[in-house]
């Protein structure tokens, strides 16, 4: 699966729709000659292409670029920035992964935290005596519920 690390610590998104046949050695031009940075950095280079269904990210580690491509099959699309001044944003490690799963960054907010817990010991008659057994029924809350709560 494709997922960015912790050790990268730039990520350069570039705005505009690129030429998926682009490779290597013609991504790295772009970012020296249009994005100004250094493709030796080790810093992350986010490129779309033009209907947003495919990202190539160019990374240079150690001895060689590392080249990741991935395609939205179906009808989906990345979520890119595209009415804002700047050509390239910074991203992070988080904001990248997002990214890849499907998520607009940009309009996102944080899922809210939900708390479960189980409600209620039942027990059961059958052939073998009596069964106890505690319920999985679980509700939900977005704040965290009191001590007497779980201890039922």
């Amino acid at each position: 699966m494709l997922r960015a690390e912790g050790s990268i610590e730039r990520i350069f998104l570039y705005r505009h729709p690129v030429d998926m046949r682009k490779q290597r050695n013609a991504l790295a031009a772009l970012v020296q000659e249009v994005i100004r940075e250094n493709p030796f950095s080790g810093a992350a280079f986010l490129f779309t292409s033009k209907r947003r269904d495919r990202i190539k990210c160019l990374i240079y580690d150690r001895n060689g670029f590392v080249l990741w491509y991935k395609v939205i099959e179906g009808k989906e699309r990345f979520a890119w920035p595209r009415k804002l001044e700047q050509d390239v944003l910074t991203l992070s490690v988080e904001q990248l992964n997002w990214l890849l799963d499907g998520y607009d960054v940009w309009k996102m907010k944080p899922h809210q935290t939900l708390y479960f817990f189980a409600r209620r010991l039942m027990h059961f008659e059958g052939e073998h005596g009596i069964v106890f057994i505690r319920a999985l029924t679980l509700f939900g809350h977005s704040k965290k519920p009191h001590a007497e709560h779980e201890s039922r």
